[in-house]
């Protein structure tokens, strides 16, 4: 019974392969839904030409076992129809792989878009809004531009009024690009993601994957070298030091004083003991103040542990004394929240739509702390504020990459900023969005399935992004100086002034409490002087 349930799922995964394809889905697409290889999938297409052949009764090089199962997943999946166009292109002496792309006839399309390069780039003809617009090379206008080719249509492309992608409003009604589709102002929209809601009242095409959200920052700075040779050890551990030395320097104390008790011999001062606990982590220990046994199997513990701990201390220092530590930089929006006095922005334009509806309606706390303390600017205000310090922006990986590659590197390739590791797929996909019932998406889907699997899409991404570089760094120099052209870490490094000046302050630190201690001890001295003379002459 096995082989025979095996041979149905075959075909029924085969005759799936089919109906997706015939669907306009990639081989990409169908081999992620199915769970096979891309090559599984383009073998099992092209034998299923071959075998609709066979069926229209043509003379096909193809084994009979698999002829037999493919003609079972076919006519599974009815497609009688496919058999009769075979059919009909055989006589033309010729292989037909695909369907041939509809003609729409001259057609001509009313357009919506929005800006938002690389996907979308345009110039307004008149300054107001909600005109028709002047198309620039980008991702989407040259799909546009292949698909007005192969499928004989024409355009005409308009800026939506509001700029706004679609939000829905308490009557169920959509602004933006998703109102005009909904009400059939339009037939298509060049730039849209897909939501629930979206979907109820219009089609989608998709074209590219998502573009990330991440945090823009300032590049991490070199940190003071004051305080290098306190950053070997954290604060933790510093402090965890100072209590180790107080209790162990207490806890000999008081084997010393209990053993002073018990056996009448002679005691040690804590005093004594802290100063030799402290010698001993300096690696410069005076007389061992322990009278007894245990004494001294405690005093021998404790030098093991400031072997340890000198050791570390040794290494550590060296290390950061020759490379110097740098500032923290956000990575992602929990260290946006986590960072003491720390601010961030987004421009206003990109608060809209679908992201807005993931801050809005997020259950994450980080997200709602984010999206309660953003702040709203253009995008020149904000890069000029993350130059200033303390601040980041929250924005598409992509449309940031374009802007500072254009604007802000220098020509050893170096920037003032830098993008966080971590990055959130808050938008599904990118693609367009078309009326709902609309007779030409069939025809939009099998054209952009074809482009992706052509791998043009991605091609397309790549070039339009290095030429509008290129374009505007031809255009201006760039901002940018080179801030780390004087950081070298593979050359040898020679300790200086600036690296040990902690060092400096320390002794100047140490010598001061020395004096202060003095002078203590001369107040102090000089009182017990008074007491013990007036004691005397009362006497």
């Amino acid at each position: 019974m096995r082989r025979p349930i095996k041979r149905l799922l075959m075909q029924a995964v085969r005759a799936r392969m089919v109906w997706f394809w015939l669907a306009g889905y990639s081989a990409r697409d169908i081999s992620v839904t199915t769970g096979t290889s891309v090559s599984t999938v383009y073998r099992w297409l092209r034998r299923c030409h071959k075998a609709l052949k066979r069926m229209a009764g043509l003379a096909v090089q193809i084994s009979d076992a698999d002829d037999q199962d493919l003609q079972n997943s076919l006519k599974a999946t009815g497609t009688g129809r496919i058999v009769e166009e075979t059919k009909d292109a055989s006589d033309c002496g010729r292989r037909q792989d695909m369907e041939p792309f509809k003609d729409l006839g001259g057609h001509t399309f009313k357009v919506s878009t929005v800006p938002y390069f690389p996907y979308v780039a345009y110039s307004r003809d008149m300054s107001e809004r909600g005109n028709m617009v002047t198309l620039q090379d980008s991702l989407n206008v040259r799909v546009l531009i292949t698909a007005s080719a192969t499928l004989n249509f024409t355009y005409e492309v308009w800026e939506t009024p509001d700029r706004s992608f679609g939000n829905l409003n308490a009557q169920g009604q959509f602004n933006g690009l998703v109102g005009e589709l909904q009400r059939e102002e339009t037939d298509f929209c060049l730039l849209l993601t897909p939501t629930s809601k979206r979907l109820e009242v219009i089609d989608y095409l998709r074209l590219e994957p998502t573009d990330y959200m991440v945090v823009l920052s300032e590049k991490p700075s070199l940190l003071s070298a004051v305080m290098s040779i306190m950053r070997p050890f954290s604060n933790e551990l510093w402090v965890g030091l100072v209590v180790g030395l107080v209790v162990w320097s207490m806890t000999a104390w008081m084997l010393q004083l209990l053993w002073k008790e018990a056996t009448g011999g002679p005691g040690v001062s804590l005093r004594r003991i802290l100063m030799y606990g402290w010698g001993a982590l300096l690696e410069q220990p005076p007389a061992d103040p322990s009278k007894n046994f245990s004494g001294q199997m405690l005093v021998g513990w404790w030098l093991v542990f400031c072997l340890i701990i000198v050791t570390g201390f040794k290494s550590s220092l060296i290390a950061h004394l020759t490379v110097q530590a740098k500032s923290q930089t956000p990575e992602g929006l929990q260290d946006l929240v986590e960072f003491d006095n720390w601010k961030w922005g987004i421009e206003p334009w990109m608060l809209d739509g679908q992201l807005l509806n993931y801050f809005e309606k997020s259950t994450d706390q980080v997200v709602q702390e984010v999206y309660q303390r953003i702040e709203k600017f253009t995008l020149k205000e904000l890069l000029q504020k993350v130059l200033e310090g303390r601040y980041s922006i929250v924005s598409a990986k992509n449309y940031l990459m374009v802007i500072i590659a254009s604007n802000y590197v220098d020509k050893y390739g170096q920037m003032p900023f830098h993008i966080g590791r971590e990055e959130r797929g808050i938008l599904a996909c990118f693609g367009w969005g078309i009326r709902k019932g609309a007779p030409f998406l069939e025809a939009f889907l099998t054209l952009a399935s074809r482009l992706e699997d052509a791998g043009l899409i991605k091609h397309w991404t790549e070039v339009v992004v290095a030429q509008r570089v290129k374009e505007t760094r031809a255009k201006a120099a760039p901002k940018a100086t080179n801030v780390l052209g004087s950081l070298d870490e593979d050359k040898e490094v020679i300790l200086s002034m600036d690296h040990l000046q902690g060092a400096f302050y320390l002794l100047f630190l140490g010598s001061g409490v020395a004096s202060i201690t003095l002078l203590t001890e001369k107040i102090l001295g000089t009182e017990s002087h008074k007491l013990s003379y007036g004691r005397t002459m009362l006497k």
